[in-house]
């Protein structure tokens, strides 16, 4: 019975403040700012600064093309 009653009264509780907090200041952000960066609209910085629009993170530094990363013709198995 204890459990239960934790079980309802924790419930409860949670669900009054989530209720609270999305009249008061709500759990998302704008379209505008979720499109711009969620970082950099609440925080006013980047989290993952790799570079400009279009850049790819590669961790090797290196350029991978489709081509190279494709086995070649003899290592597949028929």
């Amino acid at each position: 019975m204890a459990v239960l009653v934790t079980v309802v009264l924790s419930g409860g509780v949670t669900l009054v403040i989530g209720r609270a907090i999305n009249r008061t200041i709500g759990f998302r952000v704008s379209h505008e700012a979720e499109m711009a960066g969620v970082d950099l609209s609440e925080h006013a910085e980047t989290a993952y600064a790799f570079g400009g629009l279009g850049s790819h993170f590669n961790p090797l530094g290196r350029g991978v093309t489709a081509s190279a990363a494709a086995p070649a013709k003899e290592d597949t198995f028929a």
